[in-house]
């Protein structure tokens, strides 16, 4: 697939690929494009992204990655990405206990 020189175009694309064609897009110059990428891959794929330097990425990566893949975000710079690895991990937690 060529590269689109215009980020909104290849964020568009980012939002009509499938999930599994969006690994392609985790090496976009373009930040927003890698988080919408991020937001819709597949969990291990996103995984991939969680070592992103830009911290909005990094918490779309949180949010889609398996939970034994994000544990090592639990001490990242960023206070949102640790507040959300620590959500993910409490809720998982929380409904092991119980179930």
């Amino acid at each position: 697939m060529p590269k689109d020189s215009d980020e909104v175009v290849r964020r568009v694309v980012a939002r009509r690929l499938p999930s599994f064609s969006l690994r392609r897009m985790a090496g976009d110059e373009d930040a927003g494009v890698r988080r919408i990428a991020a937001a819709h891959m597949l969990p291990d794929d996103a995984a991939l992204m969680q070592a992103d330097a830009d911290w909005l990425v990094r918490l779309e990566a949180v949010m889609h990655a398996p939970l034994d893949a994000i544990a090592e975000l639990v001490d990242d710079a960023e206070p949102d990405v640790r507040e959300a690895v620590y959500h993910r991990l409490n809720g998982f937690c929380k409904r092991t206990r119980h179930d």
